[in-house]
C-alpha cells in the first residue's frame, strides 16, 4: 500500500526570477534559511536519526548500509554533521522524534523549509506534523488508519522566492493550505516564485516497498536541485 500527493507551482513570469543562490531567505517564523547549492552532488547526503539497531519490517541497519545512509543516534550528532555537509534527506525513527527538544525542533523545521526531504519511520502523522510546525498532515477528507509501526510517511516542501515574497507565502500558511484543500490561492505578489509540496506514505514490510521509498527520495532530491539550478540560470539571463 502506498499513497502519494504532490503539488508543484511555478510563477508564470519564470524568466524574471530573482536571485536565490547566495541569499538568506526568511521562513517568516524567526528562522533563517540559507540558500543552498544548485549543483547536485554525486552522492546526496541522506542521514538517518535514531537507534542504530533500528528494525521496522524489512528496514534495518543493513538497509541503511546498502543505501549509503549515514547514521546519527542523537539530534546533537545530526546537527553537528549538518554543519559540515548539508543534508538532502532526513530519515527519522519515531523514537528519535520522542526525544526532540525545542532547539532541535527549530533546527528540524529549518531543514524542512530548506527543501530537505523528511521521512519518518513508525511515527503517527500528528507527531510528524507537530515536529515540523504544522497543524496536521491529513486533510479533512482523509480517512483510514494512521501510520503504523512498520510504515513511513514522507514529506517534502520547497519554496524559492525573494525574501518579501517568501514572507507573504508563509503568512498565508501555504503548506497547510495545500494539505487541507490540495489547492493554493496564489498570493498577489509582483515577484516570481516556485513552490512544491508532496507527501506520501508506504510500508516497510518488503524489499520492493523500501526500494520504492528510496526511489521517491532520489526523485525529489533531483527535482530540488533542478529547481535551484533553473532559478540560478534565470538570474544569469537577466
Amino acid at each position: 500500500m502506498k499513497s502519494k500527493h504532490l503539488i508543484t507551482g511555478l510563477a508564470a513570469v519564470l524568466v524574471t526570477f530573482s536571485l536565490f543562490v547566495g541569499y538568506s531567505l526568511s521562513t517568516g517564523k524567526q528562522e533563517t534559511i540559507q540558500a543552498r547549492s544548485e549543483v547536485m552532488p554525486a552522492s546526496p547526503n541522506i542521514m538517518y536519526v535514531g537507534p542504530r539497531s533500528v528494525s521496522r519490517g524489512k528496514f534495518d541497519s543493513a538497509t541503511l548500509a546498502d543505501q549509503g545512509v549515514s547514521i546519527r543516534e542523537t539530534w546533537s550528532e545530526a546537527v553537528r554533521a549538518s554543519e559540515e555537509r548539508p543534508i538532502d534527506t532526513l530519515i527519522i525513527d519515531a523514537l528519535a522524534l520522542d526525544s526532540l527538544s525545542e532547539s532541535e525542533q527549530t533546527w528540524l523545521k529549518q531543514q524542512f523549509h530548506e527543501g530537505v526531504v523528511i521521512v519518518s519511520l513508525g511515527a503517527q502523522s500528528g507527531q510528524v506534523a507537530e515536529s515540523l510546525g504544522l497543524a496536521s498532515l491529513r486533510n479533512p477528507n482523509e480517512t483510514g488508519p494512521d501510520i503504523g509501526a512498520n510504515e513511513y510517511i514522507m514529506v517534502r516542501a520547497l519554496l524559492i522566492a525573494d525574501p518579501d515574497t517568501q514572507e507573504v507565502f508563509e503568512e498565508a500558511n501555504w503548506i497547510e493550505s495545500l494539505i487541507k484543500s490540495g489547492e493554493l490561492q496564489t498570493p498577489d505578489v509582483s515577484e516570481p516564485f516556485y513552490f512544491a509540496f508532496g507527501k506520501s506514505r508506504g510500508r516497510l514490510t518488503s524489499g520492493a516497498e523500501i526500494k520504492n521509498m528510496f526511489t521517491d527520495i532520489d526523485s525529489f532530491i533531483r527535482s530540488v536541485y533542478q529547481a535551484r539550478a533553473e532559478y540560478a540560470d534565470r538570474v544569469q539571463e537577466r
